[in-house]
């Protein structure tokens, strides 16, 4: 995947996301502050991902590590 196609894959996925969770904003209680979005918002994007643990054994799994490791990605 070339840097355009990634930048629009990034987006893609970040804006569908968005669009879910503020789908049902009249939803969340008030009392609700910035820990509940935050576990909130992590809930939505562990839905949208590969289950870690399964896939932290393949090879290419740990290539993407060693490379965020090296290029301080995360």
């Amino acid at each position: 995947m070339n840097h355009p196609e990634q930048l629009i894959f990034i987006v893609d996925l970040v804006e569908n996301t968005r669009k879910k969770i503020i789908k049902n904003l009249d939803k969340y209680p008030e009392k609700w502050d910035g820990i509940e979005l935050r576990w909130l918002i992590k809930e939505h994007f562990d839905q949208i991902i590969f289950d870690r643990n399964k896939h932290r054994n393949l090879k290419r799994y740990k290539n993407f590590e060693n490379e965020c490791i090296v290029n301080n990605l995360y």
